[in-house]
């Protein structure tokens, strides 16, 4: 949209110049101004992104020694290329599958950074379902801005709407997996309660 918005500001220019110099200068400027202001909204959309990896990038774990530092920051990257292609789709099913799996991953990354050895489980599964999802969104991406949508392109459009829905289960099922250990955790902790609980009460 900002692409039409700026060609149109310029071709109004050229003609208003001829026609009338107050109403050329006019849409020069406007033209100027809807540069700036999409310039402004992507170092402020950048900056917003930045900001969401902020505990992950101060972690203890990137502070190590750590080996897998290098794998993170790759993740991360990923997370910013998949957030760029969802920034370019329009159809609110898809954003919002790739909102739920960019934030989903996201957790799954910051959880792998606080809990020993959770990042060689995985790493597998973000190597082969992050580069997934980025190859739909990207084919997608390519698909919907296509002028003239046949059979083929509607049908793989559909193919990859009712994938995302299954990549957003996979995501979510990772990163409860992260947590049995503290579900195991918080059963044996409660359980120590409840007997101290039960032992307290019998001794009055």
């Amino acid at each position: 949209m900002h692409i039409y918005a700026f060609a149109l500001a310029w071709v109004a220019g050229i003609i208003f110049l001829d026609v009338s110099p107050t109403l050329g200068w006019i849409a020069v400027l406007l033209l100027i101004s809807l540069v700036v202001c999409g310039v402004v909204r992507l170092i402020c959309s950048a900056k917003s992104h930045d900001d969401e990896y902020a505990d992950i990038l101060n972690s203890e774990f990137m502070n190590s020694n750590n080996p897998d530092t290098q794998v993170v920051l790759e993740t991360i990257a990923q997370f910013k290329e998949l957030q760029t292609l969802r920034d370019g789709i329009e159809n609110t099913r898809i954003t919002n599958d790739a909102d739920y799996v960019i934030k989903t991953s996201r957790d799954i990354l910051r959880k792998a950074t606080v809990q020993p050895n959770a990042m060689l489980s995985i790493k597998p599964f973000l190597g082969y379902y992050l580069p997934t999802t980025k190859k739909m969104l990207e084919n997608y991406s390519f698909m919907e801005k296509q002028q003239v949508k046949g059979s083929n392109i509607i049908a793989s459009m559909e193919k990859i709407e009712n994938t995302l829905t299954l990549l957003k289960d996979a995501f979510a099922e990772q990163l409860d997996s992260l947590f049995s250990d503290t579900h195991l955790d918080l059963d044996a902790d409660i359980a120590v309660l409840e007997d101290i609980i039960k032992q307290d009460r019998l001794s009055r």
